[in-house]
């Protein structure tokens, strides 16, 4: 993967031997991801590893990593995607007619008690309104507003 060119999707499910990104060579280069999926990672604690990383154009999904704190490694991702999820839920996002995404949803992570690195990811996003972004069930809970005003940590 070291001259990886083209559109890649990150999934990352069951690894309970990595607590983050920082050994993965090749995924230290990549700038921008389509689909971002890391689901049941027991002892992933942040995503050092991926500073490099600019976009993410498609779905972001973290769901069920106990203990993961923070999004450490993810400073410089500016999200563009339609599917916005950090936690477990059923309903994943609804969207408008013209097919803009209208529900973030965040909620799941026990120990997920910072969202700074994220600040950044939101600053171009008009979907503000506190109605239709969900951060739920994880040790801090703060709004989308919040992260990008900088009151983003327990």
């Amino acid at each position: 993967m070291e001259n990886f060119e083209g559109v890649l999707s990150l999934w990352f499910s069951n690894c309970n031997n990595f607590v983050d990104f920082s050994l993965s060579e090749g995924l230290k280069k990549v700038k921008e991801i389509r689909n971002f999926w890391i689901v049941k990672n027991n002892n992933l604690i942040n995503f050092k590893g991926l500073e490099n990383l600019k976009s993410i154009n498609w779905q972001f999904h973290v769901t069920a990593n106990n203990k993961l704190k923070d999004f450490s490694g993810l400073e410089n991702v500016k999200y563009t995607g339609l599917q916005f999820r950090v936690g477990f839920r059923k309903i994943w996002a609804e969207f408008d007619d013209a097919g803009n995404s209208k529900r973030h949803e965040v909620e799941g992570n026990a120990s997920l008690d910072n969202f700074c690195a994220l600040s950044n990811a939101f600053v171009n996003t008009s979907d503000f309104n506190s109605n239709n972004n969900f951060i739920e069930k994880n040790l801090f809970n703060p709004t989308i507003e919040e992260i990008v005003t900088g009151n983003c940590k327990k």
